[in-house]
């Protein structure tokens, strides 16, 4: 079972019985998170994965906000991977620059391109793909804008 949508991290405490009800039906349960909110023991004891998707300078927002104390508790977690979305040159020396300080180990980071339509996934795979695999990063592809574009619930 994958949770997503929003923060799911904001509602562990009710996820924590869910889940527990669930358990015998699932043997997996992973977590997309913006990396803002370390998990409570209680959770982490059903997790599975974190997909820890930190926000980029790109996405406008403070970076105050998006990039937290709370990274280093899911660095120190094993299950936890980290998911950068790129733009351009600037954004892998940034998931670079945070990679290093944060000590993340490069197998643990996937680089996508940020990218609406097909021709425009295609250009920036192109640009972007050799200096994603020369940080030792590896790319993670969005397929679902090659097969539908930019339609809404892929």
């Amino acid at each position: 079972m994958i949770v997503t949508g929003g923060e799911p991290l904001l509602f562990q405490k009710r996820l924590v019985p869910l889940f527990a009800a669930l358990s015998d039906r699932f043997e997996a349960f992973e977590f997309e998170t913006n990396g803002t909110i370390e998990p409570a023991a209680s959770i982490d004891e059903f997790a599975t994965l974190y997909v820890v998707s930190p926000k980029l300078a790109n996405a406008g927002m403070d970076i105050s906000k998006t990039i937290t104390s709370a990274l280093h508790g899911f660095v120190s977690n094993p299950k936890s991977v980290f998911k950068f979305v790129a733009k351009d040159q600037a954004d892998i020396e940034e998931v670079i620059n945070i990679a290093t300080f944060y000590n993340i180990s490069p197998d643990r980071v996937w680089v996508m391109p940020c990218a609406r339509t097909p021709a425009n996934l295609s250009k920036l795979s192109k640009q972007l793909t050799a200096s994603i695999l020369d940080a030792g990063f590896n790319y993670s592809h969005r397929i679902h804008v090659d097969l539908f574009g930019d339609a809404q619930g892929t």
